[in-house]
């Protein structure tokens, strides 16, 4: 029975309840009939119920970290993430990010919790008494300019704490006087 394709118009010999005459247009039919179901407002609120279902979240997150685990993944986000566009725009946003007053807020009550505080006095005080730090810190010192200011500090603080002993002392002389 001739019939025409309902893909190119063209006439072919069909059998039985054909409606196409290759095997690439019913294929191509058939994508056609699925994106226009899926551009349909029931098929995407029926979707969208589908994915909101718990088993499903959870089977959809395992899968994405799994996915993100891979090394070629890995490997390609990193990449990505070195391109100086990509990189500029990160840290931009990383910057707006930390500067919300939530988030300084949030960030000030961890500081001030004391096994947090506690950990981080234990962490600068290990960080402080290895040999590479103390050498670092010892050269540092070392340095003129470093030597000469410390040295202008101590000689100011030792010259306000004499005058603040003359202003006592006058101050103690005046009401003495009086």
């Amino acid at each position: 029975m001739l019939k025409k394709c309902v893909v190119c118009q063209r006439v072919f010999d069909a059998k039985g309840n054909e409606k196409v005459c290759s095997e690439e247009h019913k294929i191509a039919r058939e994508k056609a009939r699925w994106k226009a179901y899926r551009q349909r407002p029931e098929a995407k609120a029926q979707k969208k119920a589908y994915n909101q279902r718990p088993e499903v979240k959870a089977r959809q997150e395992a899968y994405q970290e799994a996915y993100r685990q891979r090394p070629e993944v890995k490997a390609r986000k990193k990449a990505y993430n070195q391109r100086p566009e990509v990189k500029a725009r990160l840290e931009a946003y990383q910057e707006a990010y930390r500067q919300r007053p939530e988030v300084k807020a949030q960030k000030k009550a961890r500081h001030q919790r004391p096994e947090v505080k506690a950990r981080q006095e234990a962490y600068q005080e290990a960080y402080r008494q290895r040999p590479e730090v103390k050498a670092r810190e010892k050269a540092y010192n070392q340095r003129p300019e470093v030597k000469a200011k410390k040295k202008d500090y101590y000689i100011s603080q030792t010259e306000s704490l004499r005058l603040e002993l003359a202003y006592v002392d006058m101050f103690k002389l005046a009401e003495a006087a009086q």
